[in-house]
């Protein structure tokens, strides 16, 4: 199946996590990338959308961000979710565009796979680098296996597409 997880990756003195709430005093503490990869065990993929943001310039910070959900995702995969993409902070409309072209890839044959997924994201990027965000574009990540199929198990070595 596909999970739709919103959070933002975090760094703490327990290694990387993924805070589920705005607020970085709630009540739950962010999730280690084994222990999102255990409360999802019949995930297959895995977008990992982070909160939405107005645009503004893009500062040092942001690049740090990026790295450290790059690295998150890199992790959950490790952890046993076959295939994880990324989504970095966008406006609500572009994000709303985003999981809608998604949902049209994951969706659009009766054995959805890494082409019609690999195709999305290539245009997801193509189009948050044409709205004046190419640096942004590079943020939006898919870690894969050689071959994927949604439906059944079937997991060979993970690539970084």
């Amino acid at each position: 199946g596909v999970a739709h997880i919103i959070g933002k990756p975090v760094e703490t003195d327990g290694g990387l996590r993924m805070r589920m709430s705005y607020s970085p005093d709630a009540r739950e503490g962010p999730m280690q990338p084994d222990q999102i990869a255990a409360a999802l065990p019949a995930a297959r993929l895995c977008i990992v959308q982070d909160f939405p943001e107005t645009p503004r310039e893009r500062v040092s910070s942001d690049r740090y961000a990026a790295n450290l959900a790059r690295r998150l995702c890199f992790q959950m995969v490790r952890a046993g979710i076959p295939a994880v993409i990324y989504i970095p902070p966008l406006p609500e409309d572009a994000t709303a565009w985003v999981l809608t072209r998604l949902a049209q890839a994951i969706g659009g044959s009766a054995e959805p796979g890494l082409a019609a997924l690999r195709s999305a994201v290539q245009e997801v990027r193509r189009r948050i680098a044409g709205n004046g965000n190419p640096e942004i574009a590079f943020d939006v990540c898919f870690y894969s296996p050689a071959s994927l199929n949604l439906k059944r198990e079937a997991i060979s070595d993970t690539t970084v597409d």
